[in-house]
């Protein structure tokens, strides 16, 4: 404690104080680097993993010149991340849920280690952080055969599950009927009044003003369940009023009372859903295993938060997001009283407000929620930080969400919605990182605009944030309006030799096939690399030559472009030149078919042409989002021409 508040102190100083901390973070370095094993200790009293993470807990007092490369060494950290893998299986937590938390930590599975830490120094967190799936699915089940890639409850249809009982005796037959089934109007907010001292005759009707939006997951039985469209739970009902009545609101807005049955009443009132968050008064989150853990001040309601299943899912993660932050509330039980529960504001309460002041725990737990509540759409990368690790019951109900999120009126009656949605959302996004293109799949279309995009977003490759920031800068590709990808890239040109050492990176044999017939041909093919990404071993992309083309973004930026058809995905054992040599590529520009050799092609290609690429340069955000609102307009606009239509 007291190395704490003395590093407390230093960080109200100027940087030049921060100094000894690189003297001893180099000092550390080089007697870990004499280490004979990984988690020997320097000395008999000295915890290397101990003072890694005491060092970073200070770096988070304020922004100081740490070296960072040594910030978390494997060789100390790797042992400790195993044992926390175990410890968290021993407290039943789901490891599926564990490790997704990873991937939204800032030091990714090396923050694990304090949130488990808090998880065994908590008493409430010891008692009741095990992973088991409520009652209303029948008998308690544990996640003890989760994996860390599969939580087997993940996709079950949490539209079948009874739905839940508030009463003491769980099996009361008292029914309130909200007559969803006369909701014709797709553009009414339908909030019920909660109200029962003045017209309990009215009750329950629509009303508009203040209310509360209740964000929940259907899996713990607070959904329609197997009953009737509009018929709950009397004390189901009852319980939400008495948290509603806590807040000053007199009316509550719920999907499973508030969505229309009637189809395209139900589609357009879908459309619209995230507008019910954001225009709430108040949001508050149920979720059984959050309701059953009993409060406490030791940061550990925030470590149930991340792992309950109300933070796994996609709907909750869209209803967060588009919430006020001051205004979300958090369900748990009454620590004094296991009958009575409470309502702890999510900004205000539950989240750490400064490192001093909480555990590292805390601290990362924060960091995850805070994360994704403040997460903002402006690429594909954001809405994969959001979506990569959220499921949701229906595949679809993930592409909905994404279109959502994309700012896109989602027309969820339309055949193709995944594929017609991943489109506009690509469209609108403007450019992509090239790593998406590297997906193993077989294109939604064969030739032409698009011919180089998986049939949803989910199925592309996007790389994580970190690996965006610091090696992807320059390799972004810029989608134009018929579904052309365009940017610059590393070249290898084909031997016949070369084909041997090339094999398909391929899931499915009908893309293995494409790209072997298209190496038949190899003297009209070329393989391509990012700029600067490029670890090995990984995939090359394999494409056709077609002819020279002309790319131009805007007035300022033309050049030119060798047009290529997309093929696939290939390992290969090639040498590339140490001197890289790039160049432009378009892929799905035209319907084609190749013709002349690549070397034939590539002979009339402007190689003096040394403009850079405009998709990095500061005004291009600028350019990009009008852009960006041009083609969400037209998209729009395309869709009511087509209602009108029909």
């Amino acid at each position: 404690m007291s190395c704490r508040l003395n590093a407390f102190r230093l960080s109200s100083k100027s940087r030049q104080d921060w100094s000894w901390i690189d003297i001893s973070f180099e000092l550390l370095v080089k007697h870990m680097e004499k280490m004979p094993k990984a988690n020997q200790k320097i000395h008999a009293n000295v915890d290397p993993f101990g003072i890694y993470e005491l060092i970073y807990w200070m770096s988070t007092l304020k922004e100081v010149p740490i070296p960072t490369a040594h910030l978390h060494p494997q060789q100390v950290f790797q042992p400790v991340v195993l044992e926390t893998s175990e410890a968290a299986q021993r407290l039943g937590i789901c490891q599926n849920r564990l490790w997704n938390l990873a991937i939204g930590c800032t030091r990714e599975q090396d923050d694990l280690p304090a949130l488990i830490a808090l998880a065994k120094t908590s008493p409430q967190a010891t008692s009741y952080i095990k992973h088991k799936e409520p009652e209303a699915r029948g008998p308690a089940l544990d996640h003890d055969v989760c994996t860390s890639e599969f939580c087997k409850f993940s996709d079950i249809n949490s539209t079948s599950v009874k739905q839940l009982h508030k009463c003491k005796t769980r099996k009361c037959n008292e029914f309130v009927l909200f007559p969803t089934s006369e909701f014709k109007r797709s553009s009414e907010q339908y909030t019920w009044w909660l109200d029962r001292n003045n017209n309990p005759k009215e009750i329950p009707r629509i009303v508009p003003g203040r209310y509360v939006a209740i964000s929940h997951v259907w899996s713990d039985g607070t959904g329609i369940g197997v009953q009737e469209q509009g018929r709950v739970n009397h004390c189901l009902f009852e319980f939400f009023t008495q948290m509603s009545d806590k807040l000053g609101c007199k009316a509550i807005w719920w999907d499973t009372i508030s969505i229309p049955i009637e189809r395209k009443a139900r589609a357009k009132a879908i459309n619209r859903m995230h507008e019910n968050y954001e225009q709430a008064a108040h949001t508050i989150v149920h979720d059984e295993y959050l309701v059953q853990f009993p409060w406490a001040d030791d940061g550990s309601p925030c470590l149930a938060l991340v792992l309950s299943p109300w933070f796994t899912r996609g709907w909750t993660a869209l209803e967060l997001i588009k919430s006020n932050n001051d205004t979300v509330w958090v369900l748990f039980r009454d620590p004094n009283d296991p009958q009575k529960h409470v309502v702890k504001n999510l900004e205000a309460e539950i989240l750490a407000s400064h490192p001093f002041e909480c555990s590292l725990g805390h601290l990362v737990a924060s960091s995850i929620v805070k994360r994704l509540r403040d997460q903002r759409i402006r690429s594909l990368t954001d809405m994969m930080a959001v979506l990569r690790t959220r499921s949701t019951s229906w595949r679809r109900d993930r592409m909905i969400i994404a279109g959502l999120l994309a700012g896109h009126q989602v027309e969820t009656s339309i055949g193709d919605l995944q594929s017609q949605l991943t489109r506009d959302i690509l469209l609108c996004f403007v450019d992509i990182e090239a790593e998406f293109l590297f997906h193993g799949l077989t294109p939604v279309v064969q030739k032409g605009g698009f011919s180089w995009c998986p049939l949803t977003i989910f199925d592309g490759h996007t790389p994580h944030e970190r690996a965006v920031s610091d090696m992807f800068v320059s390799n972004k590709l810029y989608i134009d309006e018929q579904g052309a990808v365009s940017g610059a890239w590393k070249f290898h040109t084909l031997e016949k030799k070369d084909v041997d050492k090339l094999r398909p990176y391929s899931f499915h044999i009908s893309n293995d096939w494409r790209i072997r017939v298209a190496l038949r041909s190899w003297q009209r093919c070329l393989l391509l690399r990012p700029l600067y990404f490029d670890r090995r071993p990984s995939p090359a992309l394999l494409v056709t030559v077609i002819e020279i083309g002309d790319w131009h973004i805007n007035e300022d930026y033309k050049r030119s472009v060798v047009d290529c058809q997309y093929i696939g995905s290939v390992y290969e054992e090639l040498a590339w030149p140490s001197t890289v040599q790039k160049i432009s590529i378009r892929l799905g520009i035209n319907t084609k078919d190749p013709h002349d050799s690549t070397q034939a092609v590539l002979s009339d290609y402007d190689w003096k042409q040394d403009a850079p690429s405009p998709l990095n340069e500061t005004f291009w955000v600028v350019e990009k989002n009008e852009i960006s609102k041009k083609r969400m307009r037209s998209i729009k606009e395309n869709r009511r021409l087509g209602e009108i239509e029909s």
